[in-house]
């Protein structure tokens, strides 16, 4: 019983109501990816990092990527995002 009055609580009255002018100001325009790349840089940047850290710990800094630059992780981080 008291756990479904804590679902119940939690799933109900909690939606937002958003003018329609404020929601389309919040969509981000289609960036180009170098401007994307700008945008994201330190997000892009900590997740290079640990990519390469994890595939060092694994020991597998030659066998996987071992062709892949930055840019090239960029690209596919650009490639299958939202943006």
């Amino acid at each position: 019983m008291v756990w479904n009055q804590y679902v119940y609580e939690a799933a109900t009255g909690n939606e937002v109501d958003y003018s329609d002018d404020e929601y389309e100001n919040d969509q981000l325009e289609l960036m180009h990816v170098d401007d994307w790349r700008d945008f994201y840089s330190s997000e892009l940047g900590y997740m290079w990092g640990i990519l390469q850290q994890y595939l060092y710990d694994a020991n597998y800094p030659g066998h996987i990527m071992r062709h892949a630059t930055y840019e090239d992780f960029v690209r596919f981080c650009y490639r299958f995002s939202d943006a």
